[in-house]
């Protein structure tokens, strides 16, 4: 109760946001009325880095209030949580209390995350379920799961070298089917199929092609610098 009231808190009432949730919810909005989502911020400046799909996913949560729109994805972040731990008792064959106390050691990055309504918690279910999925041999689903991911956060894609490694062409193939799905039928549908470019090309012009650039590149052409460009820092966004 009081993780969630802070998080309320910092997304709808505090006088500065502390809360990378309206960076979504602004992303969202450019959807919905047809503006280039890469040039989302929200009031403390914070751009808009992550896939297409994930800024149209959260346009019912822009048309909510905002506080209850942030306590939802608080409830949602808590459920994500909850369900990592019973993968981890159920997979990991641990007791209660041993999968208990692993939660409590991460406990601040943890609670961080959810008070500052990340994503990261989602994307963690997501790219745990998808372990244990594969090591149970359910390939097709397992990749799936990560697609879904990666449609959230880009940096679970790595994982896909680990299918390739061990031959596991199913996993590849949910991956790839997910990823067009999700990927391409879900921002045409909003964007169409002009906008749908026009949003790759800005993601790579502004995201991914600076990232594969040296930092002092980074530091001189582009203007996410600070907030998630510069290799220097230990955190960047929030």
């Amino acid at each position: 109760i009081i993780v969630s009231g802070f998080t309320v808190y910092r997304a709808a009432f505090n006088d500065i946001e502390r809360t990378d949730f309206t960076v979504y919810t602004e992303a969202a909005r450019h959807a919905l009325v047809g503006i280039d989502i890469y040039t989302a911020e929200n009031s403390r400046g914070w751009r808009y880095v992550y896939p297409p799909t994930f800024a149209i996913i959260m346009i019912p949560f822009y048309l909510m209030p905002l506080w209850a729109a942030s306590l939802t994805w608080c409830a949602i972040s808590f459920i994500c949580l909850w369900l990592i731990y019973k993968n981890c008792i159920s997979f990991l064959h641990v007791k209660p209390i041993q999968a208990q106390a692993a939660i409590f050691v991460f406990s601040t990055p943890i609670i961080g995350g959810i008070m500052r309504g990340q994503v990261s918690i989602l994307v963690s279910l997501l790219v745990i379920t998808s372990v244990f999925l594969f090591s149970n041999k359910k390939s097709i689903l397992s990749g799936a799961l990560l697609a879904c991911a990666t449609m959230l956060k880009v940096y679970p894609v790595a994982m896909l070298g680990y299918f390739i490694i061990y031959k596991d062409w199913k996993s590849v193939y949910g991956f790839a089917l997910t990823i067009v799905a999700l990927g391409l039928l879900i921002p045409v549908s909003a964007l169409g199929i002009q906008g749908t470019i026009d949003s790759y090309q800005s993601w790579i012009n502004i995201i991914a092609h600076p990232i594969a650039q040296s930092n002092d590149y980074r530091m001189q052409h582009s203007d996410l610098y600070s907030q998630l460009l510069d290799s220097a820092k230990p955190r960047n966004q929030s």
